[in-house]
């Protein structure tokens, strides 16, 4: 998988995939994040990373990436490398809906990373659990509903050139 994520972008892709995606998969994912943007809710996530100890938190997103983009060009994760063996997690916090219209264009450039409230890390293994369900999905695709474990195995897929 290249990107999954629990909460915003899992509530879109339900949306688009509800819809008839009549004008295309861009304009329809656009549409899609701009409407669920203005019907975000924080989502009660724990959070355990690489085994250690839990970490429960309100998040509008949490994404486990091993590549940079997603959504027709959001460069949701920019310092991820499919190569290096880990995962790299990106969390969105208790954002408002305002403060996440604000932040959406700087997501296309790659910058959000630097916005309060948005954390990177780099970690092998995630395992997320919520007391209430938030959708999960994988590259576009729903997956259903939390709980989620994604971890990272080193060199598992050989590509030929």
């Amino acid at each position: 998988s290249n990107i999954a994520d629990v909460g915003l972008v899992g509530d879109v892709v339900a949306r688009v995939n509800g819809s008839t995606k009549a004008f295309g998969g861009f304009i329809s994912f656009l549409v899609g994040t701009l409407i669920s943007l203005g019907k975000a809710v924080p989502k009660d996530l724990v959070l355990q990373i690489d085994g250690g100890p839990p970490e429960s938190g309100r998040f509008v997103m949490v994404s486990i990436a091993n590549g940079r983009y997603f959504g027709g060009g959001m460069a949701i994760c920019p310092p991820a490398d499919p190569t290096d063996g880990l995962l790299d997690l990106v969390t969105l916090g208790d954002y408002s809906r305002p403060q996440l219209y604000r932040a959406f264009p700087s997501v296309y450039q790659g910058k959000h990373l630097a916005l309060p409230g948005i954390h990177h890390r780099r970690c092998r293994s995630v395992r997320i659990t919520a007391p209430q369900p938030a959708w999960v999905e994988a590259d576009g695709e729903l997956l259903g509903t939390t709980s989620l474990h994604v971890e990272v195995l080193p060199r598992a897929v050989t590509v030929l050139i």
